[in-house]
């Protein structure tokens, strides 16, 4: 390797060391985590945002990209933009028979979500979200996992979210 190459890979080694050390000053110096000095909104408030619609108590909170989900005592998972501090999603589990008599039935949710996604069905649920009542029909595909949530009214895709195998094990 020649030296123009070396002095290079060595000033860019160097100010990301600079960066990252920046951070970590500011956030000792200002009380708050060094992934709250990238998102506006806090943990904390995200607690404060959910109590502050809901009489229930906050029993976890994760970061899950750039959202906080809020699990509360009172059944629902809040998502909480870290961005923004609006819940964008309000989601509650209830029984399955909760969707009987919905136009899409529980073998059409699932022969959809196979359809999008490819895999096995290994698990089925029904939840409220944002008022809605969705199937949550659990995949597994090539080591992955996906959360494929269709509309129990259209039969339309609201969401899919992917996990891997291993994310499980670490719960």
């Amino acid at each position: 390797m020649n030296n123009t190459i070396k002095f290079t890979v060595m000033g860019i080694l160097i100010a990301m060391l600079l960066v990252t050390s920046s951070i970590l000053a500011v956030a000792v110096t200002s009380g708050k985590g060094p992934v709250e000095l990238l998102f506006p909104v806090g943990e904390a408030e995200a607690i404060t945002i959910v109590s502050a619609t809901s009489d229930a108590n906050v029993e976890e909170v994760e970061l899950e990209g750039e959202a906080y989900e809020v699990d509360a005592d009172d059944g629902k998972e809040y998502t909480v933009d870290a961005n923004t501090g609006e819940i964008t999603t309000v989601e509650e589990d209830l029984p399955n028979s909760a969707a009987n008599g919905s136009p899409v039935s529980e073998s059409e949710a699932k022969a959809i979500a196979v359809a999008e996604v490819g895999g096995e069905v290994t698990d089925f649920e029904v939840e409220r979200r944002n008022g809605n009542i969705v199937y949550e029909v659990e995949i597994q595909k090539n080591g992955k996992e996906a959360d494929v949530h269709v509309d129990a009214q259209t039969g339309k895709i609201v969401e899919i979210e992917w996990d891997d195998e291993s994310d499980e094990d670490d719960d």
